[in-house]
């Protein structure tokens, strides 16, 4: 689950450095660059954006991930903390642009890794903030993609609460991903994978 969110992550960085305007930097390879950009303008929201994914990149690219090492790991440590800075930079840049849609889609995105990461921000928890962060998005900027991510994490979120004996809230937790999954549908009905 982890290694296809990271792919996707990856693969949406190009798309966000296109809609943002400026690949170079919002590639996510140089966090140099980002930082400098930061202490010229700190109110430029789309430098923290830039921050995150280079922070995202860094241990994306030369640590393991959580999926294929042991939990006392160091280069898994190394992991989860590259995953904390670019939630701290992300965090930073949503403070400053609070209408960009996409910083919070990311920001799910990556609660989500840290969901099944690291049983010490606990999973239940941590899929409730990347549900929250889902909302946000979706109140800026309505996707089809969006809605059906949301709807996954919320069966996730209601598996999780029946495993737990929490039967109510795993219900509650299934309507909610029922509504999202329609919401999917209704966005883009001719995406076959919403309907599944």
């Amino acid at each position: 689950v982890e290694l296809v969110l990271a792919l996707k992550i990856r693969g949406e960085a190009e798309a966000e450095a296109q809609e943002i305007g400026s690949p170079a930097l919002f590639g996510g390879r140089d966090h140099h660059r980002a930082r400098a950009g930061i202490a010229l303008d700190p109110t430029y929201g789309a430098l923290y954006n830039g921050l995150g994914w280079a922070e995202y990149y860094r241990v994306y690219s030369h640590a393991p991930r959580c999926d294929n090492t042991a939990q006392d790991d160091p280069a898994r440590a190394r992991y989860i903390q590259g995953v904390v800075n670019a939630i701290a930079a992300f965090d930073q840049g949503v403070k400053i642009d609070t209408a960009n849609g996409t910083y919070y889609r990311t920001l799910a995105q990556l609660n989500y890794i840290l969901a099944y990461c690291n049983p010490e921000y606990g999973r239940i928890p941590q899929l409730i903030v990347s549900l929250d962060d889902y909302d946000q998005a979706i109140q800026r900027a309505p996707q089809a993609i969006w809605f059906y991510r949301q709807g996954t994490i919320n069966i996730e979120l209601g598996n999780n609460y029946r495993d737990a004996g929490q039967t109510e809230e795993a219900q509650r937790q299934y309507e909610l991903a029922k509504t999202a999954l329609l919401n999917a549908v209704a966005a883009n009905p001719l995406e076959p994978v919403y309907w599944s």
